[in-house]
């Protein structure tokens, strides 16, 4: 687990299959989804049983953000594309919005990066953002990751390079 002042941050569980799948199928969330198919709760419970929730296993890591003082799952964080050979992996966020603008995302991501720089040693951390989502593109930069290109499928490369 990873804590912070205000929230700390737990592998997903049993009981998160119905947020995910909200967060999964909103069509509000397009700009941070990029599968090509609605996923089913079946879908969601499976990879739930079945993931071993370990980045370096599954090259993926979903960890829920939840608020220190009632435990209540109000985002997530997801590592994913993990590359050993490049000591590098990408990172998506989502804050539900009724916590939007109140501290919590850019704890959690501030807490998550340290975590991926110290615990697991890796070097560099990506984001793909589409270009209409402006709020996350200040976010990443108020995180300190700097633009890099346009991609080929029209998306963002934001990266963050550990400085230490």
């Amino acid at each position: 687990m990873i804590e912070g002042p205000h929230i700390h941050l737990r592998t997903v569980k049993k009981g998160d299959d119905q947020l995910i799948f909200i967060w999964e199928n909103n069509p509000e969330y397009e700009f941070v989804n990029y599968h090509k198919h609605r996923l089913t709760r079946n879908d969601i419970r499976d990879w739930i049983v079945n993931n071993r929730h370990d980045l370096l296993l599954e090259r993926q890591l979903r960890l829920m953000v939840c608020k220190n003082d009632n435990h209540e799952v109000i985002g997530c964080v997801d590592l994913f594309d993990y590359n050993q050979a490049n000591k590098s992996c990408g990172i998506g966020i989502i804050i539900e919005k009724k916590y939007r603008k109140m501290g919590y995302g850019f704890e959690a991501i501030n807490y998550t990066i340290r975590f991926i720089f110290q615990k697991l040693g890796l070097n560099k951390i990506e984001s793909l953002i589409h270009p209409l989502n402006t709020i996350s593109i200040k976010f990443f930069e108020k995180s300190k990751f700097k633009f890099i290109k346009k991609t080929d499928i029209g998306l963002y490369l934001y990266l963050l390079k550990n400085s230490e």
